[in-house]
């Protein structure tokens, strides 16, 4: 089991094109900043004798500023050969 605060810089570009009574409009929206969350997790390690084992883990954070949520998921499989 893990668990804490997390941080993660967030960078977001857009352009697009609209189309209005005067014509076409180019719509270039691009900003950055800071969120502040947190993590929490879990996993398994499983070791068969003397020569290799398998790992496995499941992370979840979440991050929130103003009007703006980010919900991550993240799943680790490993091997070690060990020697």
């Amino acid at each position: 089991m893990t668990g804490g605060v997390a941080w993660q810089r967030l960078g977001l570009e857009f352009s697009a094109t609209e189309a209005s009574s005067q014509g076409w409009t180019a719509l270039n929206i691009e900003g950055e900043g800071d969120q502040f969350g947190y993590t929490l997790g879990g996993g398994l390690d499983w070791q068969d004798g003397a020569s290799y084992s398998v790992s496995v883990g499941c992370q979840y954070y979440r991050f929130s500023e103003d009007d703006l949520t980010t919900n991550l998921h993240t799943i680790r499989l490993g091997g070690k050969l060990h020697y």
